[in-house]
């Protein structure tokens, strides 16, 4: 028997990072948030909550505000519901829960000042659930969020039951939680208007005793116009414009404002949610190799009757597993959440610019670029070391040396702060450094991400036997049927390196290598060694020194930080009885990220090239320069031996197909150990007017 009416609760998430370009914000809000709050003031009858994060406020705020205005005078009529959430957008359960706080807040003050209201509900970001959230909305001050039904059903809770919301609770904190349907994700704007609104009208379950049917659809704002190809589909064609026609001709769909319904009705029951996220981050967050075996599980079977209903038991991993998947992501996110400890011992108002960094998006990667883009992660360490100085500077030190696990391998690094230099080494690989940043600068010389196998990259491998998505009866595309125009195009950038890109780590090899020296097995690869360090202190410098031993190699390694210049020195002394000659590499990744402009430079005494070039110099000196960032990084040898430099492109996955982004160039310094055995390489950071 179906229900005469159903409630549909609709709401749009417009989001952008902080660190993104100002031409994405003003696209994303001239075809997609403004055409579409404009076409939904024609239609007051449909009622719309309304989520958008700090970074795209601000922006509205600085750009437009006259778009807050006539959102409030929406909301004034009873239109849209303001939604609140982090301010930069963070995942709640990846930082401490005063920073989580300190976030929520942030949103609610402004909101507060847009429109003399505060949120009673919450977005979370990418609906990243930990049952421990409840409390902390609880304490917050929020009385419902959005989840995806994909949460219930990991719950054990029947698609039958999810026609309204359920409370769950943790130390006593109860939340309302509303299950968004992925059938309606999936559907809308994608689907024809009629067939969307037939699912509306006549849901597959209904509940016994006439109880009201609640249906939720809160998701990506940017899919009504800047996804590819929805603004011509949402607008042009008028997809939008019949949809809400025909919400307000049907005398069964009686749109609804969260707020409304958490007051009108009554809780489907109590529901505790696995920590979990929607179904596609389960499968994104998963290791290659563990991804593409679910997924083949999940094709085999996906019309097997015995495991139908079980959708919700058979998933992947959840967020904080990127933290094990990619290195970077682990390091950044822990050097903000210690530099935010730290911080807190000295003020509970967390600084701005921890906030900032918080924000998730260069942590991670599904369907879009993600971790991958570099202008993101610039965006997380520019803010990191925004609020390093700040802290830095209350310490009233020269300098100082600390031993922190940031990776959390029980292996502490070692942190030393000058006073405008932060080196990070790590014992665990060997010495090398995690990170050189300029800390009024913003910059971190090592931030590269490695070039790893992702699951889609198989589509590139095995182009041959690649065939296009089942669409169903879609009229476009979403953004996960993945099309590739040209797969050789694309297959010729795919390397995959054997270790995260560290700055100054060593490989011996029995022969001179150029390109394949990162992606091919070496004699030796120091990011694979634990070299311990011995600390002192000597006048103005910091002196670390270490030592290796194996069966056939013996390497002294000494590190010598100018504190007064921020100079860095590297005096190797190395020994060998393998059968073969060995080469010894020194491998020096350095971040710059433009492969063409002409500010930016690897340059030598007679010549330059530019960052995406590939060569080979006999030389003892190379600089890399970056007039854009204000650096001049000078490396210099006491041997004239090999100097090669090679671009790191990563090949990626974005909602538009595939792309490649330059992390840096890769600088390596290269001697025959039976000629020298003792080596020294020095490193002079200038920085300023360049």
């Amino acid at each position: 028997m179906s229900s005469p009416v159903t409630y549909f609760i609709f709401g749009i998430h417009c989001h952008q990072p902080v660190g993104n370009f100002d031409f994405v914000f003003t696209q994303n809000f001239q075809k997609a948030y403004q055409p579409f709050i404009d076409i939904l003031s024609e239609f007051p009858q449909i009622k719309t909550a309304v989520h958008f994060s700090g970074p795209v406020w601000e922006w509205i705020e600085q750009n437009q505000p006259g778009f807050i205005t006539k959102l409030n005078r929406m909301r004034e009529i009873n239109q849209i519901e303001i939604i609140g959430g982090g301010w930069y957008e963070p995942i709640l359960s990846s930082i401490s829960r005063q920073d989580a706080l300190n976030q929520i807040e942030l949103m609610n003050e402004k909101l507060r000042s847009y429109f003399n209201c505060t949120p009673r509900g919450l977005w979370l970001a990418e609906r990243a659930w930990e049952p421990q959230i409840a409390s902390l909305l609880g304490r917050s001050g929020m009385e419902y969020t959005f989840l995806d039904d994909f949460h219930f059903f990991s719950a054990g809770i029947e698609p039958e039951q999810l026609y309204g919301y359920f409370n769950t609770e943790d130390q006593n904190h109860i939340l309302k939680v509303f299950p968004i349907s992925k059938m309606l994700r999936y559907k809308i704007p994608f689907s024809p208007v009629e067939e969307v609104i037939e699912c509306l009208e006549n849901p597959a379950f209904s509940p016994a005793h006439n109880e009201p049917v609640t249906a939720v659809l809160f998701d990506d704002g940017e899919k009504f116009g800047t996804w590819p190809g929805t603004f011509q589909h949402v607008y042009e064609n008028k997809w939008l414009m019949k949809f809400f026609t025909a919400l307000t001709q049907s005398n069964k769909i009686k749109c609804i404002l969260p707020g409304e319904a958490a007051d009108k009705f009554h809780s489907r029951g109590l529901a505790y949610l696995p920590t979990s996220s929607y179904l596609e981050m389960t499968e994104w967050v998963l290791p290659t190799e563990v991804r593409l075996k679910l997924e083949k599980f999940l094709d085999q079977t996906k019309d097997d009757p015995s495991i139908k209903g079980l959708d919700g038991l058979i998933r992947g991993g959840y967020w904080r597993n990127y933290f094990s998947k990619y290195p970077e992501s682990n390091y950044m996110s822990k050097r903000v959440n210690f530099l935010s400890s730290d911080l807190m011992k000295i003020d509970q108002s967390a600084s701005v610019h921890i906030l900032k960094a918080q924000c998730n998006c260069g942590y991670w990667h599904g369907i879009f670029g993600g971790i991958y883009l570099p202008h993101l992660r610039e965006a997380i360490f520019s803010n990191l070391l925004n609020a390093e100085q700040e802290y830095f500077q209350t310490q009233h030190k020269l300098y100082s040396v600390d031993r922190i696990d940031f990776d959390q391998d029980d292996i502490d690094e070692i942190l030393v702060r000058t006073k405008n230099f932060s080196y990070v080494i790590s014992p665990a690989r060997g010495g090398s450094f995690n990170e050189i940043s300029s800390r009024p600068l913003g910059h971190n010389f090592a931030n590269l991400i490695a070039r790893r196998k992702e699951a889609y990259h198989q589509l590139l491998l095995n182009a041959s036997t690649v065939s296009q998505p089942d669409r169903e009866d879609r009229e476009i595309p979403t953004i996960h049927d993945i099309n590739v125009d040209d797969f050789e195009k694309w297959k010729k950038w795919l390397e995959f390196d054997r270790g995260p890109l560290v700055m100054f780590f060593e490989i011996l090899c029995t022969q001179p290598k150029n390109q394949e020296l990162l992606t091919t097995e070496n004699i030796l690869d120091t990011r694979n060694i634990h070299l311990p360090f011995n600390i002192s202190e000597k006048g103005e410098e910091i002196e670390l020194a270490g030592y290796y031993r194996n069966n056939y190699v013996e390497i002294n390694k000494k590190i010598i930080i100018d504190l007064r210049r921020d100079n860095l020195e590297i005096n190797y002394q190395l020994s060998h009885d393998y059968k073969q000659d060995l080469f010894f590499h020194l491998v020096i990744p350095v971040f710059i990220p433009e492969p063409d402009n002409p500010d930016r430079r690897i340059i030598f005494p007679d010549d330059f090239h530019l960052p995406g070039s590939t060569g080979q110099a006999n030389k003892n000196q190379v600089s890399v320069l970056d007039k854009i960032v204000g650096y001049d990084l000078t490396i210099n040898s006491d041997f004239n031996d090999d100097i090669i430099w090679f671009p790191i492109y990563t090949v990626n996955h974005n909602e538009g197909g595939f792309e490649k982004n330059l992390q840096g160039t890769m600088v390596v310094f290269r001697v025959k150990l039976s000629q020298y055995n003792r080596i020294k390489i020095k490193a002079i950071f200038k920085t300023g007017d360049i």
